[in-house]
């Protein structure tokens, strides 16, 4: 016998309640390129959702030290969940606004669902 699916009524109640425990808050923050008059680039970081509630899990590996900008740098990977539907993209950062303004760059995104509660991010922080 095959189950039920939930109806539309039940995700949505579920939802709101998997959103409860989105404790922290975080601006999406994303990169605009645009050319300049010498045929060049230049680059404007936009706050493109403030606010949004996110929940951080416990990093996925133990940190690591990589070369990054020509100096040793610690580099944790975490997961990041967040309210279904938001628009977070793969070359985004999460800034952390109740964890000390942490900055995370968004490096993979969970595949949206119907049936999912939240989404996630696979994210890095570097210090």
């Amino acid at each position: 016998m095959t189950p039920a699916q939930p109806t539309v009524t039940e995700i949505a109640n579920a939802r709101t309640e998997y959103n409860k425990w989105l404790e922290d808050r975080a601006d999406v923050i994303r990169t605009t390129r645009t050319r300049d008059q010498y045929g060049g680039e230049s680059e404007v970081d936009n706050t493109v959702i403030s606010n949004l509630p996110v929940s951080m899990t416990s990093p996925v590996l133990p940190g690591t030290e990589q070369v990054v900008g020509g100096r040793q740098t610690q580099v944790t990977d975490t997961v990041i969940a967040f309210p279904v539907a938001t628009d977070v993209r793969i070359s985004d950062r999460l800034k952390l606004t109740t964890q000390g303004n942490r900055v995370f760059e968004v490096l993979y995104l969970s595949a949206p669902s119907t049936y999912h509660l939240g989404e996630q991010a696979y994210c890095r922080e570097a210090k």
